[in-house]
């Protein structure tokens, strides 16, 4: 059972890392065009917590959603959302960091 268990916890940490990493190439990379309107997203409040809204992001040639998620407040910090920048190569995306 525990190595069923194991097996499940390593495969759980290698799709989260592979969803994380699905959008790293929309950092690095420019486009020519719109993407699609951001979908709504219901989030509420959580104490403690700031909220990154969704974006699309170029993936394998199409636009894919990647989904909201809630950011641990940062002490002395703040977070700076997730946002697209306009430059002479068209426009990319910019991911939520934090600023001091």
């Amino acid at each position: 059972m525990f190595g069923r268990l194991a097996r499940a916890g390593v495969a759980a940490l290698i799709l989260g890392a592979t969803i994380a990493t699905s959008t790293l190439p929309a950092a690095a990379q420019w486009w020519h065009g719109n993407p699609p309107p951001p979908r709504y997203e219901r989030h509420g409040v959580r104490p403690g917590y700031t909220w990154e809204p969704g974006h699309y992001a170029w993936v394998g040639g199409r636009w894919i959603w990647s989904a909201g998620f809630w950011v641990a407040v940062g002490h002395g910090r703040y977070w700076v959302p997730g946002h697209w920048v306009y430059g002479p190569q068209g426009r990319r995306w910019i991911p939520g960091h934090w600023r001091h």
